[in-house]
């Protein structure tokens, strides 16, 4: 059975435009071209950035997000929260979880070998999958905003 995925895309002169997105440095376009993602991957990301951000607009949370070389970093103030990378197939994450930790996710490097500070990385293949990592992402965005303090 062929899953189907919602996203809220404004498309101007065939290109991607993602409300609350910086793309000063990338676009979305260049991402999905340069790692030669998949229409699934694509989509993949845009439904999860759509989930995420309305999930913190209802919480009336502060935050934002700016694309990288392979995908998009989510902030807490400066405090990045999420790493989302674009694969060809997927899209694999990184959770900030400082001394915490997030149930379902072990422990993992976030920016140096042995720090201990991050999450293992997770993958967004399918509904289920994106759904919970929008539950990672909500508890990420807590313990980051403690970490911050």
């Amino acid at each position: 059975m062929e899953e189907r995925y919602i996203y809220f895309v404004l498309k101007i002169k065939n290109k991607i435009r993602i409300k609350e997105l910086d793309e000063s440095k990338y676009t979305f376009e260049w991402v999905f071209e340069h790692q030669k993602a998949s229409d699934i991957a694509e989509r993949l990301l845009l439904t999860f950035h759509d989930r995420l951000t309305k999930q913190l607009y209802k919480a009336n949370l502060d935050w934002s997000a700016r694309t990288h070389k392979i995908g998009v970093a989510y902030l807490c103030g400066k405090k990045v929260f999420i790493w989302a990378n674009v694969c060809q197939e997927f899209v694999s994450l990184k959770f900030f979880t400082g001394d915490n930790s997030i149930k379902g996710l072990k422990k993992d490097n976030w920016n140096y070998k042995d720090d201990k500070i991050g999450s293992e990385t997770f993958r967004i293949v399918d509904s289920d999958s994106l759904n919970q990592a929008v539950d990672f992402a909500l508890k990420a965005y807590e313990i980051a905003v403690d970490w911050s303090r």
